[in-house]
């Protein structure tokens, strides 16, 4: 049974149930750090600097108010965003796992959730987006062409994501799958 310290903190505890199946005895108390596996983390409480890593962001036009945990980053639609400098750690070659609350409130515009990338020659890096058809699209490059299936692959989400309430979305890439 694992608990956090408090909602938005990397750090947990897990809890031996009775009954359990495990090389701890029951009822022993495991510490966990979830930020020794992230490359970064995004709380977004007062602004856009990384919990674990390096990749600070720069606020454009954006306030923090309530959200789903504690604060949010509310985008304006038009010019809010977040930068963030351009480095390979947010670029996977290998296996990744990115995820992110978010509410979208109008429907038929193209909302970018997460990017770090870029086709202007090669597909490369990842883009998680809400499509002008209100469903989520993932894409995900190696920068070695321009092919879908062998250079880049797309996951196409089938419900429909703006429809103004919180959905927490989350994306694991292994094995070009």
């Amino acid at each position: 049974t694992p608990t956090y310290a408090s909602i938005d903190s990397p750090t947990g505890v897990i809890t031996v149930a009775s009954g359990a199946k495990t090389k701890y005895p029951i009822g022993s108390k495991i510490k966990f750090d979830q930020s020794q596996a992230l490359t970064s983390y995004w709380s977004f409480d007062t602004n856009s600097n990384d919990g674990v890593g390096a990749n600070n962001g720069t606020d454009t036009s954006m306030t923090y108010t309530s959200g789903k945990f504690s604060n949010a980053a509310t985008f304006n639609g038009t010019t809010s965003k977040i930068v963030i400098a351009d480095a390979s750690s947010l670029k996977p070659t290998g296996e990744f796992t990115i995820g992110c609350w978010f509410k979208k409130t109008g429907t038929g515009t193209q909302k970018y959730l997460w990017q770090s990338y870029s086709a202007n020659t090669n597909v490369a890096g990842i883009s998680l987006n809400v499509e002008t058809t209100n469903f989520l699209r993932f894409v995900s490059g190696k920068n070695t062409g321009t092919t879908l299936g062998t250079d880049y692959t797309i996951i196409n989400g089938v419900t429909n994501v703006a429809d103004n309430v919180y959905h927490y979305v989350v994306v694991s890439f292994r094995n070009n799958y």
